[in-house]
């Protein structure tokens, strides 16, 4: 592979971690042990990124919200658990060596979304990677439930029928 060459995020896998990269940063996000990260290549194909804590000084002036960067010695790990943010097999994991370089030039959609029907997902016609627009929101909800504090948050879905459906959201999902 040439020194310019750059892969793409269906090329990545816990074998391979001698990859170059070209992403945007499509959500960043900090935890108190970590910062993560939604990436995008220009196929719409995302991956999750994740800096420890201690590393994150390192790297958090390189990257913001739709910058374009393009990556390089960075680690692959096996995405598990249960609540994975994406539904690709790897994540990145940053280290000390991860190369980032600010670019301009990238050709795909901002935010790479998915969006579907309610229908298509009722009738399981869809993988796990996909989106509902929320077209509104109400505040958070704070009730007596049986003298406890219980929460709740109302919002409405559309999908790209125009179809709308009400939700709620309880306690720890509020």
């Amino acid at each position: 592979m040439s020194q310019d060459a750059l892969n793409f995020i269906h090329e990545i896998n816990t074998q391979n971690d001698c990859l170059k990269i070209k992403v945007r940063i499509v959500r960043i996000w900090k935890q108190s042990f970590s910062l993560d990260m939604i990436l995008m290549d220009e196929k719409g194909k995302k991956i999750q990124g994740t800096i420890k804590a201690k590393l994150i000084h390192n790297f958090e002036r390189f990257l913001a919200e739709g910058s374009i960067v393009v990556l390089s010695n960075f680690g692959v790990a096996e995405n598990s658990g249960n609540y994975r943010i994406i539904n690709h097999p790897c994540k990145l994991n940053f280290y000390h060596t991860t190369a980032v370089k600010k670019i301009e030039v990238f050709d795909a959609p901002v935010y790479g979304f998915g969006f579907v029907k309610f229908h298509d997902i009722n009738n399981k016609k869809i993988g796990d990677e996909f989106a509902i627009g929320v077209v509104s929101c109400g505040n958070m909800d704070v009730y007596d439930r049986n003298g406890k504090e219980g929460k709740r948050i109302n919002f409405e879905m559309q999908d790209l029928e125009g179809k709308v459906v009400n939700c709620t959201l309880w306690d720890n999902f509020a």
